[in-house]
């Protein structure tokens, strides 16, 4: 039965390249592939989306997570993330590295309905996994997993979107979206409490590594692979503060679902230089440490 579900989930992916680093265990594998059968299916009618900086409808984008980040004297940081199994939450490294817990809320659209919204969910963290080799000054292997106390109960609010097969690029995928609620004006930059109340949602596009490099004058150190660029249809949207770990979702044509291309790690001023690229985190170069982990932390 294990190398049936293994089959079938290297198949979905990647095929036969992609190896694990161990054997994974089965209850793994069963979890994974069940949830991969109904993954990155939005529950909103319209399928053509040009948008830029708009209001997210009810049920579109339902794997988009909610993060509160305990921070001293009492006050909260928040960050994004994308539910990917019942149990496991993909975010930015730079959202769980230096804290011991978060609260993670599902379902939610208008953030300041979050722990009372008659569709969220409400759960706390009982192990934070940044990747080990997260560097805040290079801003590498921005990526990390937060598991839940509790499943999360699937449903049209609630729902996990897939991961892409290994090594996949989009740059010529024009159905990617961004979404969010970070900051939109830069009034809000002074408070780490004050963010967009409703989801936001714009259209982007995945952009070369030798062009994100010379147009964002980044290091080689900084545009690996495993950092994803993308630049926006509008000047006057993108990624701010609170936007970490907020999922960069691409329909696949091939699938007819979405996949999470990347994960937003907002740096240093791109708030107020809209014309750097935006820098994000390569979820194709991950999945061995994706699984690995989810394996290794039952």
């Amino acid at each position: 039965m294990l190398s049936t579900y293994w089959k079938m989930y290297s198949d979905f992916m990647g095929g036969p390249n992609f190896e694990p680093r161990a054997p994974l265990n089965e209850s793994l594998l069963t979890s994974l592939f069940g949830h991969l059968q109904r993954c990155g299916l939005p529950f909103f009618a319209d399928s053509v989306r040009i948008i830029n900086g708009e209001d997210a409808p009810e049920k579109a984008w339902p794997w988009q997570v909610f993060l509160d980040i305990p921070l001293p004297r009492g006050e909260f940081a928040h960050c994004g993330g994308s539910l990917i199994s019942e149990y496991w939450i993909l975010t930015a490294a730079n959202c769980i590295h230096q804290v011991d817990h978060v609260i993670v809320y599902l379902g939610v659209r208008n953030a300041t309905d979050r722990e009372d919204g008659p569709n969220v969910q409400v759960r706390t963290s009982v192990n934070l996994i940044p990747h080990a080799g997260y560097s805040m000054l290079h801003h590498v292997r921005d990526i990390g997993l937060v598991k839940m106390n509790e499943p999360a109960v699937l449903n049209h609010h609630v729902s996990p979107i897939c991961l892409p097969d290994e090594g996949d690029s989009f740059e010529a995928n024009d159905k990617c979206y961004l979404t969010g609620w970070g900051k939109v004006h830069l009034a809000m930059l002074a408070h780490n409490d004050i963010h967009e109340e409703i989801l936001q949602q714009t259209n982007v596009h995945v952009m070369p590594q030798s062009i994100c490099a010379y147009s964002s004058a980044l290091s080689d150190d900084v545009i690996d692979g495993g950092v994803l660029c993308f630049d926006l249809h509008d000047d006057k949207r993108g990624p701010c503060f609170g936007d970490s770990g907020s999922p960069l979702s691409c329909l696949d044509p091939k699938k007819e679902r979405y996949v999470l291309a990347g994960i937003s790690a907002t740096m240093g001023d791109f708030c107020s230089y809209r014309h750097v690229p935006a820098i994000g985190t390569r979820v194709s170069e991950f999945i061995d440490w994706i699984v690995q982990e989810m394996d290794q932390n039952p």
